[in-house]
């Protein structure tokens, strides 16, 4: 995954009870341990993390630190053409600030897993992994879950 996706495994827990394990971190600046990586990785900038308008942001723009998108904030040629000037940093960078390396994990599945859910923060704002695995696990569907 990258970005603020997530994917959140359910399985049936040996008293019959829906589990969730959530495979995957979020890769929001939200989260202490990315604000680490990313003044580790840019220890010559002091503002590659600023706290704005109530949430932390890279360079007081995006939350996330990686994603598919965004370029301006990997490729700083890119701010600087003029065709381009509408997707250009506020802030002209002298390096990438964001990634699209994506965290890969292998997750060897038992028979109590029974199901997968992927979903951006659209969701996980506003449910809880273990309260969205419930609703699918106490909602099956034949073929879906």
């Amino acid at each position: 995954n990258l970005g603020d996706s997530r994917a959140v495994l359910g399985r049936k827990g040996s008293d019959g009870r829906a589990v969730a394990e959530r495979l995957t971190s979020d890769h929001n600046v939200a989260l202490e341990e990315v604000r680490k990586e990313l003044t580790d990785n840019h220890p010559d900038d002091s503002h590659i993390v600023v706290y704005t308008r109530g949430v932390w942001r890279i360079k007081g723009i995006i939350q996330v630190s990686r994603s598919i998108g965004d370029v301006y904030m990997k490729k700083p040629d890119f701010s600087r053409d003029p065709l381009f000037q509408q997707f250009a940093a506020p802030i002209p960078l002298k390096r990438a600030v964001m990634t699209a390396e994506p965290a890969v994990r292998m997750q060897k599945l038992t028979p109590h897993d029974l199901f997968l859910i992927f979903a951006s923060d659209g969701l996980w704002e506003q449910i809880t992994d273990e309260a969205a695995v419930e609703i699918v696990f106490k909602s099956p569907r034949a073929g879906v879950a």
